[in-house]
């Protein structure tokens, strides 16, 4: 599996940034795009980073905060098929999330101890409530993808998790 960051509060020279997450995850087989920044970066360094976009079978939402959510609109204006997964305690009425929003399309509720299924590819999810309601963490190929809050930094960062990591949830939640 092959990680790379189009959006973070950190950049290489060269790559700008903005304060949010947008996680490119390649498998040999499949891509996920996991958040996506607060607005269009995600796209611009995706392009940047010679990262084709079109290649993404779904989109998983780690939590409705508009710096993670913020280029959903994007994506599906250019690639409307995509899926989006978000939980439940993060959409609002006609599917907008928690701050100023168009209406999303072909979102899909997931959950706690829902799997799904990129062609081969199981993907868990881990209902991990507290920095939202409806935030979430990912089990993919033995890796746990956790956004969490660090309450006494003041900012929230993005986890990677190895699978012993996985077996001691009481940590994560």
């Amino acid at each position: 599996m092959k990680i790379t960051a189009l959006v973070e509060n950190t950049s290489v020279p060269g790559l700008p940034v903005e304060h949010g997450l947008s996680l490119y995850i390649e498998t040999t087989r499949h891509t996920i795009l996991f958040d996506s920044g607060q607005g269009t970066l995600f796209a611009e360094n995706a392009e940047r980073l010679g990262k084709d976009l079109a290649k993404v079978d779904l989109m998983v939402l780690s939590h409705g905060h508009y710096d993670h959510t913020g280029g959903v609109a994007e994506l599906q204006d250019q690639w409307p098929g995509v899926s989006v997964y978000l939980n439940h305690g993060d959409v609002y009425e006609d599917v907008r999330l928690h701050h100023e929003f168009p209406v999303l399309h072909n979102i899909k509720d997931y959950g706690e101890g829902d799997v799904i299924m990129v062609g081969d590819l199981a993907v868990k999810v881990l209902h991990t409530p507290g920095h939202t309601e409806g935030s979430v963490c990912l089990v993919v190929e033995d890796a746990i993808h956790a956004l969490r809050t660090a309450k006494q930094a003041g900012y929230h960062t993005a986890g990677i998790y190895d699978a012993q990591s996985v077996r001691e949830q009481d940590e994560i939640r």
